[in-house]
């Protein structure tokens, strides 16, 4: 993994992946869940002593969720959305990308 994924981008992921944060926090720490009733702590910042552990429970959490590999995850966290690109046309038919309607 190519560092720590920083608190900001976690929480934009998590809400990208439809996680939904409770009203209520714990020592600061937001709580979050997802529709299986998975549950994680997202620390306050990234300067308190136990955010690295947090980070590390909470990429485990997604691992196990998304059965996805920790490393694609963190390189997905702190991808920002805004530098990818796709585009749709609308048909009768369907849809086809921005590629496929070069072709």
């Amino acid at each position: 993994m190519n560092g720590r994924p920083q608190v900001r981008d976690i929480r934009s992921y998590l809400v990208g992946g439809g996680w939904t944060q409770h009203e209520e926090t714990w020592r600061g720490a937001s709580i979050w869940s997802n529709a299986d009733g998975r549950e994680v702590l997202v620390p306050a910042n990234d300067e308190l002593a136990d955010t690295g552990l947090r980070i590390t429970e909470i990429l485990a959490v997604l691992t196990e969720a998304e059965e996805r590999l920790a490393s694609e995850i963190v390189t997905d966290i702190v991808t920002p959305l805004v530098d990818i690109q796709s585009y749709q046309i609308p048909l009768q038919e369907g849809f086809f990308s921005l590629p496929a309607g070069l072709h």
